[in-house]
């Protein structure tokens, strides 16, 4: 893959990020409200928490591997 194309990819994939953490904080935020509710689910916000963390963490990765990938490729051209 090129340089260009890299950082086409790299941009794309930071908007993402931005977007995705928009989302996560919505959800994090209404199931954190949904646990202050007289009888509320403690599994239920367990499992959706634990489910939430693990998107952010697939969310991230990817972003992390894509930008040490544009970064090694920057430091070979220079």
């Amino acid at each position: 893959m090129d340089l260009l194309s890299m950082e086409d990819e790299l941009l794309e994939n930071s908007r993402n990020v931005i977007d995705s953490c928009v989302y996560f904080h919505k959800m994090a935020c209404q199931w954190y409200d949904s646990s202050k509710q007289a009888g509320y689910s403690k599994y239920e916000f367990a499992k959706n928490w634990k489910n939430l963390l693990r998107e952010m963490i697939d969310v991230q990765k990817i972003a992390y591997v894509k930008a040490a990938e544009f970064c090694e490729m920057l430091e070979d051209e220079a």
